[in-house]
């Protein structure tokens, strides 16, 4: 039996007003006390790997984070410029995503981080600031959002590399490499009022 340190850790929850940053950051927050566990060591394997859905990352820290998203549905019509229906059903009017950051070991300069979610086979690149990996996670495929399954944990294999300077990190060192098990929470709300929506008819162009 091998033994690896690893680290634990526990998400915060904080509000904001709706005027400032997204009304809700979930952080992955590191504990200051390490402890050896009896966890056997395995091998980092790569995005969306089927053998062992559950392997971490051999070098690097393993915490637990959980993010709550919900889909928010309406009935919507919408017409055209001269009042005349165009469509009328149920659409989603809120996006099931939420803003997420995870705490790097490391905080300085130059910093990229990758970070990719095995359930949904997404990968995002991120700068590291002030030792934050910040993104968004959506439950949709998104082009800047990282798709995560809301069905099951994500694992999100993260490696934060030091480029030689800022925009190439071609050549860069890997100085980081970890593992965050997302817990995801989904809920659905329809909003009981209807949503009216009326295209604006173009001006002419005066005679």
């Amino acid at each position: 039996m091998r033994w690896t340190r690893i680290v634990t850790g526990f998400a915060v929850i904080t509000s904001m007003t709706a005027c400032g940053p997204p009304a809700e950051w979930f952080k992955v927050k590191r504990s200051r006390t390490d402890f050896h566990s009896n966890v056997h060591q395995t091998e980092h394997k790569p995005s969306c790997a089927t053998e062992d859905d559950t392997s971490v990352a051999s070098a690097a820290s393993v915490r637990h984070g959980e993010v709550n998203v919900e889909r928010v549905f309406q009935r919507v019509v919408r017409r055209d410029c001269k009042g005349v229906l165009k469509n009328d059903q149920i659409e989603t009017v809120s996006s099931p995503n939420a803003s997420f950051y995870i705490e790097t070991l490391n905080a300085g300069d130059h910093l990229t981080a990758e970070v990719n979610d095995r359930a949904t086979c997404n990968t995002i690149i991120r700068p590291v600031s002030n030792g934050r990996i910040k993104f968004t996670v959506d439950t949709s495929p998104t082009l800047f959002y990282l798709h995560i399954n809301k069905d099951k944990e994500n694992y999100l294999d993260y490696q934060v590399t030091l480029c030689p300077e800022a925009g190439t990190c071609d050549k860069g060192a890997v100085v980081e490499k970890g593992t965050v098990i997302l817990k995801v929470n989904y809920s659905e709300k329809t909003i009981p009022e209807t949503q009216e929506i009326t295209e604006t008819c173009p001006q002419l162009p005066a005679s």
